[in-house]
């Protein structure tokens, strides 16, 4: 037993999720391995399961994107493509045949995105929790505030990826709030 960590392998209730213990996977999104499509792919499906099979309680899939915004993609993966669907549940299967909770993580960039190569400065826009500009190596990138009407359409595409979620398997939902994006940008006075 580990003196520090006494209570690692118990396991843990969290609301009516039961976890064997209490070692979850942060979220990261393996470009490497992503599919063509917007789903996972069995090389990205067969790298989470390992995880799985080595303990873990929860296997976190890092980085479906909420924003349909003209910004630099660093995943095209998609809960909201029914094409993808029997991919996301092979996902799913394969976390709780090792007896971990499946979890998926959304994001929305807000400050965080990124100008694409070629862009013009007419596309170089993207929604945030202000207007400022940002700059990255491709050039200036505007952000405008939300208007009380895009916060709601937000809002509604968050719920329609919880369902997908849920439709597919997943136990967890990961709503990403740090480093930049959306939600953070929400916290600061500025």
């Amino acid at each position: 037993m580990n003196e520090f960590y006494p209570h690692i392998f118990e396991p843990l209730i969290i609301g009516r999720t039961l976890f064997k213990n209490r070692i979850f996977m942060a979220p990261m999104t393996n470009h490497l391995l992503q599919n063509e499509g917007t789903s996972p792919g069995d090389a990205y499906i067969k790298n989470r399961a390992m995880v799985a099979k080595n303990g873990a309680a929860c296997v976190c899939f890092g980085g479906c994107l909420v924003s349909e915004e003209n910004i630099l993609h660093r995943s095209s993966f998609d809960l909201r493509d029914p094409a993808g669907w029997k991919n996301w549940i092979k996902f799913t299967d394969a976390i709780h045949f090792f007896g971990a909770k499946a979890s998926v993580e959304l994001i929305h960039f807000g400050m965080e995105i990124e100008r694409r190569p070629g862009m013009t400065d007419e596309e170089a826009v993207a929604l945030g929790a202000s207007d400022c500009v940002i700059h990255n190596a491709f050039g200036p990138m505007k952000i405008k505030a939300m208007t009380e009407e895009e916060l709601d359409r937000l809002c509604d595409i968050y719920a329609d990826m919880a369902e997908c979620a849920k439709f597919c398997g997943f136990d967890v939902l990961l709503i990403h709030g740090g480093h930049g994006t959306l939600f953070e940008n929400f916290l600061s006075p500025n």
